[in-house]
């Protein structure tokens, strides 16, 4: 939105964190007749005169990996190997459904239950961005970008870096296929994708102060 928002913004964002009521608007989801007020937008009449706006003759290319788009890459969780042989093919093979109860914190995923050796319970212990738990049921979660500090789940698997832009813009009714990888790979292309979005970053100041000068 050209100007932003202008909201009083809460760990440097303007989103809306439901579960802890901040941030946004009131802290809660948007509702019918809540008006938002805009920012003071820059003054580009220098630039595009009487015209309102400018389409730009250049675009940038967002595509930086050639790889299958419909995979998300995983490394071996801290508890992988409690899972059956026959849950190791099925998390590697099967495609996953992400459910309508899947938020910020955690997509919750649909898909043949998965079992274990043993049912011994699982010290609660760290997780991050990525960490895939194994939920009662035998069903899946992906914890995001809200997600808790410790879980008591079993770690099966870690998204790697690099994915977590891909897997954040899924939405409920998405399907997910995994596939396991290494941690060189996973290295390499957290580097390429880095370098990806310097070079990106640089082409879009060139270009925009080759448009500003001419």
């Amino acid at each position: 939105i050209k100007g932003g928002f202008d909201l009083t913004k809460w760990l440097g964002s303007n989103s809306t964190h439901i579960k802890a009521g901040a941030g946004g608007h009131k802290g809660r989801p948007l509702q019918n007749d809540d008006e938002i007020r805009l920012g003071a937008a820059p003054d580009l009449c220098p630039l595009i005169g009487k015209k309102e706006c400018i389409v730009l003759p250049w675009k940038a290319d967002t595509a930086w990996n050639s790889d299958d788009a419909d995979e998300i890459l995983l490394l071996p969780g801290n508890e992988f190997d409690r899972l059956t042989d026959s849950s190791k093919e099925k998390l590697n093979q099967q495609s996953y459904t992400v459910t309508n109860q899947s938020d910020r914190m955690g997509y919750q995923l649909k898909g043949e239950p998965l079992s274990l050796h043993t049912n011994e319970e699982v010290v609660s212990s760290g997780v991050n961005f990525g960490t895939v738990q194994l939920l009662p049921g035998g069903q899946l979660i992906v914890l995001m970008a809200d997600h808790q500090t410790t879980g008591g789940f079993p770690r099966v698997a870690h998204v790697i870096t690099s994915d977590h832009s891909k897997l954040a813009q899924m939405r409920p009714g998405n399907s997910i296929r995994f596939r396991f990888t290494d941690l060189t790979t996973a290295e390499n292309l957290l580097i390429k994708q880095h370098q990806h979005l310097l070079q990106l970053q640089n082409a879009c100041i060139f270009r925009l102060q080759e448009f500003m000068h001419a």
